[in-house]
């Protein structure tokens, strides 16, 4: 962990360097993450379009994605992704628990 939000992003900012897609989707992600929940959401959307264009069926960007839409007051928005996703992957525990949360 960092010790900041701004250490956290400038980490994961550096790690995007890298020429490995995974390494650099997992950087794009923590950025993103680490933006939305220090209430930084505006920043974040680049990121997440940018993974979104790389990795559109990726539960995970499609969670981080529903995160992003609730810290925009997007509940609706947010609860029709994670339903849309539910129906690709039934049960899958991480939608269901951020569905029940949303």
């Amino acid at each position: 962990y960092s010790a900041s939000v701004e250490d956290s992003v400038a980490r994961f900012r550096n790690a995007q360097q890298h020429t490995r897609n995974q390494v650099r989707a997992g950087a794009l992600y923590g950025e993103a993450l680490a933006l939305i929940r220090s209430q930084r959401s505006t920043e974040a959307e680049g990121l997440l379009k940018m993974l979104l264009d790389e990795h559109p069926n990726s539960i995970m960007v499609n969670l981080l994605k529903a995160e992003w839409l609730l810290a925009q007051q997007r509940v609706d928005d947010a609860l029709r992704l994670l339903e849309y996703n539910l129906a690709l992957n039934p049960a899958n525990y991480p939608l269901t628990r951020a569905y029940a949360a949303a």
